[in-house]
């Protein structure tokens, strides 16, 4: 399985035709090859402001497939013509936890897409102290919802990603500030998860030799 990142400079004006056509046109077009486009959203913070579109594949043969699609093809005549710019990269799968379906939540929220620069051999452990240490306090203690982690093959660079959702700014703003610093709860369970994860936090920001963040606002019905 692998997913692309597709990015698309597209004026303000020419959004809601752009989701349309995406979500009406394009989409069901790939699902219909066996593709998933998983939402589109817009950069607000960290970076100029592009669509953001992530779409998954069985593996980069099968997103060609779908390329080559007649529809997509003449694409030009529908979305192609909103666009002025467009970037993409392949990146691959490295947690378990992968999006699957559309959110739970009502409300659209926001979310943040983090980039990782690590050694490669501590893939494994970063990946480790994420998903099974860190996580399960971030869900129960603090009501963040990480997506997944992924691992660039086809990009300009070498990086690791990670997408998260939260309810809103302030709530990822507030996550932010509590990093490393929030009180153990009193309820024992819950305290257990707590100490497991500010250990592992501390240990993966060791880690990380450079990383960046891109906060995005969701456009599109469809969210993971």
């Amino acid at each position: 399985m692998i997913y692309t990142i597709r990015t698309f400079h597209v004026h303000r004006k020419d959004y809601a035709e752009f989701v349309r056509f995406s979500e009406e046109v394009i989409w069901p077009n790939i699902e219909n090859k066996g593709g998933r486009s998983l939402g589109l959203w817009v950069v607000a913070l960290g970076g100029p402001e592009r669509i953001f579109l992530m779409t998954r594949y069985e593996s980069v043969g099968h997103w060609l497939d779908t390329r080559s699609w007649t529809g997509l093809q003449n694409e030009g005549k529908g979305r192609a013509a909103l666009v002025h710019d467009t970037e993409a990269i392949a990146i691959r799968p490295i947690t378990q936890t992968q999006p699957d379906g559309d959110a739970q939540e009502e409300e659209p929220g926001i979310y943040s897409f983090r980039t990782f620069r690590i050694d490669p051999k501590n893939l494994n452990r970063f990946v480790d102290l994420s998903e099974n240490q860190w996580w399960p306090w971030v869900r129960q203690g603090e009501g963040v919802r990480p997506i997944a982690q992924w691992q660039s093959i086809i990009a300009p660079e070498q990086r690791l990603f990670m997408m998260t959702r939260y309810n809103n700014l302030a709530h990822w703003e507030g996550h932010q500030k509590n990093v490393g610093t929030i009180a153990k709860p009193g309820d024992p369970e819950l305290g257990k998860i707590w100490e497991t994860g500010q250990n592992a936090i501390q240990e993966r920001k060791k880690l990380v030799l450079e990383t960046s963040v891109k906060i995005l606002r969701p456009i599109s019905s469809r969210r993971p």
